[in-house]
């Protein structure tokens, strides 16, 4: 083994330690946060769902910005950097989500849909190999002709995508399905969308919107779209039901069985409480 592959894998598994660590002390923090007088906020986002994007755009506008071939060139090369390591993640992490949905919390498994907002990370000089395993030349025009093509299909998942969460949160109101509901029952819906607002999933589901807008011809990638949500909901399900009995938590699987449909970047919990206006 090279010495910048055993650095690059040292990095790696240092970053995975302090993930882990990230959530066994949220665990630990959040276990009891309700039965307890404590200062700090009762939940958190694991990771910010805009850093990556955020980083990217910084690039593009560094090229818009100088206008030289160079910068284009490190823009794309970074661009396309991000692209493989975001494709060949996710095809790894879709094939042995079934294990780690059995082996390890949902927590966990939400935050490993997460992990690719550090790509940026591992497109950096530092992090990069000696030279490249495999390189692709292109001829021609073939090079702009398909970088054209998967730009519009990135531009046009990411803005349907934009606008179909922007039209459903001008159409819903908050009420709640025709039915009688206890205090216990209206403590879990709300702590559940207080859960999902103060871990930011709405910008967590933006992320994997512009993972898949990146990646959109490839069908892995809608595929971990929806799977991603499922960890979503279910590390959320997960924290409300901390310390719950065994009929908080019959009541809770019931209300669930009510809620609504998913749209755009809204969390299910959403659906649960708000309906879509009828006209």
């Amino acid at each position: 083994m090279s010495r910048e592959l055993f650095w690059r894998g040292f990095g790696s598994g240092c970053f995975a330690l302090a993930a882990s660590y990230l959530v066994y002390s949220r665990h630990r923090k959040e276990a009891g946060c309700e039965s307890t007088n404590q200062k700090y906020p009762k939940y958190q986002p694991y990771i910010s769902g805009y850093l990556l994007p955020l980083f990217l755009l910084a690039a593009a506008l560094y090229t818009l910005f100088y206008r030289t071939a160079r910068a284009a060139n490190l823009t794309l090369s970074l661009c396309f950097g991000v692209f493989l390591h975001i494709t060949f993640y996710y095809a790894v992490l879709i094939f042995t989500l079934p294990l780690f949905r059995k082996t390890i919390s949902a927590r966990a498994c939400a935050l490993l849909w997460m992990i690719p907002n550090y790509l940026y990370i591992m497109s950096q000089s530092y992090m990069a190999l000696p030279k490249p395993w495999l390189v692709i030349s292109v001829s021609g025009n073939w090079g702009w002709i398909l970088l054209s093509i998967w730009l519009a299909g990135f531009l046009a998942v990411l803005s349907w995508k934009t606008v179909e969460h922007l039209l459903f949160r001008r159409s819903i109101k908050v009420i709640l399905p025709a039915k009688d509901y206890c205090a216990e029952e209206l403590e879990l819906i709300f702590r559940h969308e207080a859960v999902h607002i103060a871990r930011e999933d709405s910008w967590s589901k933006y992320f994997f919107v512009f993972c898949t807008a990146m990646c959109w011809f490839n069908p892995l990638m809608w595929a971990a779209m929806r799977k991603s949500a499922e960890d979503l909901e279910l590390s959320c399900d997960e924290t409300v039901l901390l310390e719950a009995d065994g009929d908080t938590r019959k009541k809770y699987a019931a209300l669930l069985l009510d809620a609504g449909e998913e749209r755009g970047f809204t969390a299910r919990a959403s659906g649960m409480i708000a309906r879509p206006e009828k006209i």
